[in-house]
Order: structure tokens, then C-alpha cells, then sequence
């Protein structure tokens, strides 16, 4: 499993001279073994880290789009393979990662669609036709995607034990504004590759109907409910329970019609996020 750091461009753009403190540590439960690497400045020729697309190496930081580039995606990844589970004994690994960056938007009107931390497996290469929106991480060209977003699905009971989030703080400084981003994820998550899921997608050739997707998808979810298997469903007090209301200090990030909210299920005993859409969402 490698270590990926990722910046997509669309239109012209100085979106990232982004300089990265970052450290990451992984302790095996097997074998009670430890694993350190820290970076605090990146040269041109040094071999740990390994870049593709539009990345480089600038300055002593990661810079990953130049000016006038369109179209373009970056990868910068940690050259060796990190074992993060045991393939005898099915034990994980914990997983913590801490960085900075900072970036510069020039000129402001041109913007870029973001950056991403992710991991993937040994080997992993930029799909074609991944730019822009679609994050440096998704084929455009095999499936449709009806929308940009990614969405981690939790619970993950027989996979997740224990979540915790941890807010990364990114400074803009064209208008000195902070902003929220990341989370950290256990390592159950990651032990099975990296489990992202997009909200409808299917292969171009097919294009159902939106009816018949919703109708397929509803009654396929009713089935895993009175089965017993896939996502369980909770009532509302429940949810209310969990986030202490939707306190404000549950928040853990917002953005269009939705809000995601830290929550404990008592009855399940373990900690959830929960996405609350308001009824203005189409």
C-alpha cells in the first residue's frame, strides 16, 4: 500500500505551491513493530518520493500544477510499500498521518478543483481522463459519474472499531481565511483497499432511467434491511441521541444542503458519522 498525495487542475492555475510537514507512523499488532517516516523539505533527486503528471519537486516544497497548465493532474507518493495488514492472522494496522500546506491561488479567477490524500495500492497510476473534478482518482471514459462527490460509507461494523476525526487546518493567503479539510480514517478502512463509493454511477453504455435507478436501488436497500444485511436503519430520536441533538460541537463539516455530524450509538457502542441533507436538496 503507498502513500498518494494528489492536485487536479481544470483551468489556468497557480493553485499549489503546497509545503508539507508530514509524518506518519504504523504499528504493527502482529509483530509490535513500528514504522516512522517524516518529511520536512523535498529536493529534486532524492528517490523517496516518487512524482507523476504534474508534480515536482520546487523550492524545497511540492509544487503540483504549474501556471498555464490545463487539464492537469499531479501524483506525489511515497516511494515504498507500507504493509498495513496481516494476511495470516487478518490483523490491522493503526494508522496516524499529520500534514501542513499552504496554497496560492494566482491569478484568483482561474481555480483548480482541490487536493486529495488517499491511499492505494503498490503500483498505482493516474487513470486517463481523471482531471478537473473528477480528482485525479476516477476514469471518466468506463463509468458515468452523476456528480463530483466521494462519500465514505460508515458504519463499517465488522471493519471499523475505532474512528476518530481530526481537523487539518489550511491557511488561504489571499484572504488569510482557514479552512477545514480532512479526516482521519482507521486503518479497517484501508486494509481493504480504499473504500470510496460515488452516489449513482454506472457504465455509459447503459443509461438507465433516473426512475428505474431509484426504484432498483430502493428496493434492492429494503432487501439488505429485511435481510438484515447491508446498512442499518436507525430513527431519527436515535440520530438525535447520537449527536447530542446535531450540536454545533458535533460539526464536523458542511458544504450545499448537507451537514456531517460525529455521533456515538450507545446501543451499537461505536462512534459514527452521520450526514444530515436538509429538504431543500433536489
Amino acid at each position: 500500500m503507498s502513500t498518494y498525495f494528489w492536485c487536479s487542475s481544470f483551468r489556468r492555475q497557480q493553485i499549489c505551491y503546497i509545503i508539507f510537514f508530514i509524518y506518519s507512523s504504523l504499528i504493527f499488532l502482529p509483530l509490535s513493530e513500528s514504522v516512522y517516516f517524516e518529511f520536512t523539505i523535498f529536493r529534486v533527486g532524492k528517490t523517496s518520493i516518487v512524482y507523476s503528471g504534474a508534480t515536482k519537486p520546487s523550492g524545497g516544497a511540492i509544487e503540483f500544477n504549474e501556471v498555464n497548465i490545463f487539464n492537469r493532474v499531479g501524483h506525489a507518493n511515497y516511494a515504498d510499500a507500507v504493509q498495513i495488514w496481516d494476511s495470516k492472522s487478518n490483523k490491522l494496522t493503526d494508522f496516524t498521518t499529520h500534514f501542513t500546506f499552504i496554497v496560492k491561488m494566482q491569478p484568483l479567477e482561474d481555480l483548480g478543483h482541490g487536493l486529495a490524500f488517499f491511499l492505494a495500492p503498490v503500483g498505482f497510476q493516474i487513470p486517463p481522463n481523471s482531471d478537473a473534478a473528477n480528482l485525479g482518482l476516477f476514469n471518466t471514459r468506463k463509468f458515468f459519474l452523476s456528480g463530483s462527490q466521494l462519500d465514505f460509507r460508515l458504519p463499517l461494523v465488522e471493519l471499523v472499531r475505532d474512528i476518530s476525526f481530526n481537523i487539518h487546518k489550511v491557511e488561504d493567503t489571499s484572504k488569510k481565511r482557514k479552512l477545514a479539510v480532512g479526516l482521519t480514517v482507521p486503518l479497517g478502512v484501508l486494509a481493504v483497499g480504499v473504500v470510496i463509493t460515488w452516489d449513482l454511477f454506472w457504465h455509459k453504455e447503459d443509461k438507465p432511467s433516473q426512475k428505474s435507478l431509484e426504484s432498483v436501488a430502493l428496493t434492492s436497500t429494503n432487501h439488505d434491511l429485511e435481510k438484515g444485511e447491508g446498512p442499518k436503519r436507525f430513527s431519527y430520536e436515535n440520530l438525535m441521541l447520537a449527536t447530542n441533538n446535531f450540536s454545533a460541537d458535533q460539526k464536523l463539516g458542511e458544504g450545499g444542503f448537507r451537514c456531517v455530524y460525529k455521533g456515538y450509538l450507545s446501543g451499537e457502542r461505536m462512534q459514527v458519522s452521520i450526514k444530515k441533507i436538509s429538504h431543500g436538496l433536489k
